[in-house]
């Protein structure tokens, strides 16, 4: 949202506190839809041919990305929780 002072040309914008924090979840679960699409296409095109294998790859590369991201948001939540816990008296 964009805001002018008053007599000013000058735009303030305003971003979401929480605005990384749900672009990133969005992310993580937009990479979980890849890891689902790549192990389907991987069941249907076989292992054992060049396209499935590389879709295989891909499922194993992205749930690990997902797996860590997962982890990283965790991690986040709670700092945010134990640094809010530590401000509050």
């Amino acid at each position: 949202m964009a805001t002018n002072a008053w007599g000013s040309r000058r735009e303030r914008y305003v971003v979401d506190d929480e605005l990384w924090g749900r672009s990133t979840l969005a992310a993580l679960h937009m990479n979980d839809t890849l890891v689902a699409a790549s192990q389907h296409a991987a069941e249907i095109l076989g292992a054992a041919t060049p396209a499935g294998a590389r879709f295989g790859v891909a499922a194993e590369f992205l749930h690990l990305v997902s797996a860590s991201l997962g982890q990283v948001m965790e991690q986040w939540q709670q700092s945010q929780t134990d640094g809010n816990a530590g401000h509050q008296s």
